[in-house]
C-alpha cells in the first residue's frame, strides 16, 4: 500500500508541474501521471489479490 500510495502521490506531482515545464519539456508530463496511474492501479491489485481470503467452494 506504500508503494502505491507513493507512486500516487509523484503522479500528481507530474500532473501538477505538466503546464508549466511545457516550454522546456514539449511533450509535457502528463502521459507519466496516466503511466504512474496504471502503476499503481497494479500494485493495489497485487495487495488485493495476496491478502483475499481463499474462495470456498
Amino acid at each position: 500500500m506504500a508503494l502505491a500510495a507513493g507512486t500516487f502521490a509523484l503522479s500528481l506531482v507530474f500532473r501538477a508541474i505538466d503546464l508549466q515545464v511545457c516550454g522546456a519539456l514539449p511533450i509535457g508530463t502528463h502521459y507519466l501521471w496516466h503511466l504512474l496511474n496504471g502503476a499503481m492501479v497494479g500494485f493495489l491489485l497485487v495487495a488485493l489479490v495476496r491478502h483475499m481470503p481463499p474462495l470456498h467452494r
